[in-house]
């Protein structure tokens, strides 16, 4: 009971991508040595700051921790690290692995074809669940063809790596058993899918995680958002579908205002950072609102509001700096294609009945967006 009641604790006091508000302030304390970073200004600053680092104490408390349990095997600590490396300093080697397979995702973008992925999918007017019947097995076949993987091995390793991660949000650390073995399951299917032999075999396996597995999953919840804010707006889809040219800032809106990696942590230097008129002692870890970033009314006139005559801004929800996102221009492209592909051969909508509408929230506390989201979805 008493590890229940402290995952319960836990749970109430994490930040959630879905359900916390979405507000713009001066960064604030959250916790010891902890803050919440929201403007604009200061979410560059932070992450422009070349003494900013990823290498955070919580991956070392997980280190102590898999010590006073007596969990000798490496895997959850591998999974994690490769999450909080994801994106390092550009010399930095898992960097330079995740430019190489992202600029690789990238270059097949062009070559996928979405129309006859719908085709093969939607005949007539259907009720789909568009994360897990359309988008996932999309992006799984751009990475299966990218990098010459066997698909469904590949798409059962992602599963099994976010599993991975999801568990270590809901339970945190208390109980590391039921951890590893997750972890553990997730590494042997790594070695059955053997990226050794694929086109990008020159990159170590551990580099794949987060570039080739783990961040598609914040690609997935970007590109369902985009597609239920299609269903939920049938005037502005129309117009998209008459106008082509309104399409390019439409995208930006979508980036803009359907960001799903809402916050990501990070740790200041040794040296005191100074973000407007708060100072953020040494070596304080920060948590970056993207998504409060990009509606800062210090930046966005309406930031609520999409806006297709919006003057070109830079957004948060890809980051900045040198450890900003590797994926930016691969995510770009694969919105763009999935879009025109909908707007020139097929119409979303919203299901009529309450109960086949019914929406579930992300599961990943860092995610906003849908775990599930039925639409309707038929050929014009």
């Amino acid at each position: 009971m008493p590890h229940a009641d402290n995952q319960a604790r836990r749970r109430a006091s994490i930040a959630d991508g879905c359900r916390d508000p979405i507000e713009s302030r001066a960064p604030h304390r959250i916790g010891f040595g902890k803050w919440r970073v929201s403007r604009m200004a200061d979410v560059r600053g932070v992450m422009s700051d070349a003494a900013t680092t990823v290498d955070l104490v919580l991956s070392k408390r997980l280190a102590l921790e898999c010590q006073r349990q007596n969990q000798t095997d490496a895997s959850l600590l591998t999974v994690f690290g490769a999450v909080l490396r994801a994106h390092r300093v550009p010399n930095d080697a898992e960097r330079r692995a995740a430019n190489a397979l992202t600029k690789r995702l990238a270059e097949q973008v062009p070559d996928l074809d979405v129309a006859g992925f719908l085709r093969d999918r939607i005949t007539c007017r259907t009720t789909i669940e568009v994360t897990a019947g359309l988008v996932r097995p999309l992006l799984g076949r751009l990475r299966a063809t990218a990098f010459g993987l066997d698909e469904a091995l590949a798409n059962a390793t992602e599963a099994q790596f976010a599993q991975t991660l999801y568990d270590i949000d809901e339970l945190g650390i208390d109980d590391l058993s039921r951890l590893q073995s997750r972890a553990a399951e997730a590494f042997a299917l790594l070695e059955q899918l053997d990226v050794q032999h694929s086109t990008c075999g020159d990159i170590p396996a551990l580099h794949w995680l987060s570039p080739a597995f783990l961040a598609l999953r914040p690609l997935t919840h970007l590109t369902v958002n985009m597609m239920c804010n299609l269903a939920e707006t049938p005037d502005l889809q129309e117009r998209l579908r008459a106008e082509p040219a309104l399409r390019a800032p439409y995208l930006l809106e979508v980036e803009r205002l359907y960001g799903s990696l809402r916050y990501v942590w990070r740790q200041s230097g040794a040296q005191p950072l100074e973000l407007g008129d708060v100072t953020l002692p040494p070596g304080s870890l920060v948590l970056l609102d993207l998504v409060s970033a990009n509606r800062d009314p210090a930046v966005w006139d309406e930031p609520d509001t999409l806006r297709l005559d919006r003057p070109r801004a830079v957004t948060a929800s890809f980051a900045f700096g040198p450890l900003g996102c590797t994926g930016a221009l691969a995510s770009r492209l694969f919105l763009a294609r999935v879009l025109d592909a909908l707007l020139d051969g097929w119409r979303v909508s919203l299901p009529a009945s309450a109960a086949e509408a019914r929406c579930e929230l992300a599961t990943w506390s860092v995610i906003r967006g849908y775990e599930r989201c039925p639409l309707v979805v038929e050929p014009i």
